[in-house]
């Protein structure tokens, strides 16, 4: 009997011991750890955005932020390269979901993912120390991301115009068009609803308080330029984190509903500057 028990319980030892060891290999990065690119083989698994944007030979981490900006801003995996044969295995997979069968297909998520990470970085850059030209060249390329990102809706439908107009072009028949249809319409909802996916929303939404303070870093004397970046970078009109202005209060008023004395100067410069541009907006019409 107690021999019976002894092995019984090795073997329950060796399954979570081995479960364990699982996880360690799959399991999502912790949050701290997205302010830094990532070097050992799990990270650049993890960051590389997919073998349809990018070689999947290739450690996409070896490239410069600049460079990765390049490779990723407008770039978006279509229903037609979704589809290519030659993509029906990535060989970089889904590492944050594993075990779950309804995790995020990888040859969406791996985009996002990438997508999200440089976000993060170019905003945490306010941190380092780098010259201010630099800081600003990160400012404009964050902007310019981010309002990438939060065009996914536009982006979907574009597409569907251009995909009905090139389907119905050929000799196709009418039935084998409004199933081509409905597939890519499912396909572009379903990348639709990976972008607003909660969890990657709330991670859009840290880098947006940062994004706030490479803005001030950037651009300490021409609050303009800053609150224009902000607008460009589509969080106002396409997220409910709210203007600059409110981002920065709420950032310094989470403990009492006033703003400590030493942050009002940076918060009144915001607020002016968004009075002028509504002001200029205004007179345009």
């Amino acid at each position: 009997m107690f021999l019976k028990q002894l092995l019984i319980f090795l073997f329950l030892f060796l399954c979570v011991s081995s479960y364990a060891e699982e996880q360690k290999k799959t399991r999502r990065p912790p949050r701290e750890e997205w302010r830094a690119p990532r070097i050992d083989d799990r990270g650049k698994i993890y960051y590389h955005p997919g073998d349809i944007i990018f070689p999947a030979d290739k450690d996409f981490l070896d490239l410069s932020r600049k460079e990765r900006f390049r490779v990723l801003y407008k770039r978006r995996v279509s229903y037609d390269e979704y589809s290519d044969p030659k993509y029906a295995k990535p060989k970089y997979g889904s590492l944050y979901y594993e075990g779950n069968p309804l995790r995020p297909d990888p040859k969406i998520e791996k985009e996002i993912i990438a997508k999200l990470h440089l976000i993060r970085l170019f905003c945490d850059s306010f941190r380092e120390k780098i010259p201010v030209a630099t800081m600003q060249e990160n400012a404009e390329m964050a902007s310019a991301l981010i309002a990438d990102y939060l065009s996914e809706d536009e982006w979907g439908q574009a597409r569907m115009e251009a995909e009905e107009f090139k389907l119905r072009s050929q000799n196709f028949t009418e039935a084998y068009i409004t199933d081509q249809l409905r597939h890519r319409k499912n396909f572009y909802a379903r990348r639709l609803r990976r972008i607003r996916d909660i969890n990657n929303m709330t991670t859009l939404l840290s880098g947006s308080c940062d994004f706030v303070y490479l803005l001030i870093r950037a651009f300490p004397d021409d609050m303009d330029k800053a609150v224009e970046l902000y607008e460009k970078s589509l969080i106002p009109q396409k997220t409910d984190f709210g203007k600059m202005s409110e981002r920065y209060r709420r950032e310094h008023t989470r403990k009492s509903k006033n703003i400590p004395p030493q942050y009002l100067d940076c918060y009144n410069a915001i607020r002016e500057a968004e009075t002028r541009r509504e002001r200029e907006r205004n007179a345009a019409k």
